[in-house]
């Protein structure tokens, strides 16, 4: 697990005076398949700056997202997903101890869509972020895949 850890791009975003570190990669599951059981056994490509263009993929897109630095995200964070082309997102929590899993949060395409300016954007409440485990994304494609996720606190999402 550790090897795959180095896989992954670190970007640090801004929220005031503080940094939060966060390091994020995808996988394309071919199969359609795979579960959140099978996700953290998984290789992840990097995703630099957070940020991977696919273009017309049809298959479920896994994305892996460890935060550290976690003092700098309290109380909450949100993670923006942009632009919001799915038919379904799901975020799961899962230990690092043990591989326990939890269901943050499920969206389809037209639920909890925010729109701002021109562009649309799914807005996933991370509440406190546990420097003891690893969040993943599944999404259900739908169209083109350019993949940007950001950390917004409640004033930038104002």
């Amino acid at each position: 697990m550790c090897i795959f850890g180095l896989l992954f791009t670190h970007l640090t975003l801004f929220s005031k005076d503080t940094a939060l570190q966060i390091t994020s990669g995808y996988s394309i599951d071919l199969s359609g398949q795979r579960t959140i059981n099978e996700a953290p056994i998984q290789t992840f490509e990097p995703m630099p700056e957070n940020f991977v263009s696919l273009g017309f993929v049809n298959h479920p897109i896994w994305i892996k997202l460890n935060f550290t630095d976690t003092k700098a995200a309290t109380p909450y964070k949100f993670l923006v997903l942009n632009p919001a082309r799915h038919d379904q997102v799901q975020l799961f929590q899962v230990s690092r101890n043990n591989n326990d899993h939890t269901k943050i949060e499920s969206l389809s395409s037209i639920e909890k869509i925010a729109f701002f300016g021109e562009s649309q954007k799914n807005i996933f409440l991370l509440g406190n972020i546990s420097p003891e485990a690893d969040y993943y994304l599944e999404i259900q494609p739908y169209g083109p895949m350019n993949i940007h996720l950001s950390l917004k606190d409640s004033e930038e999402l104002e």
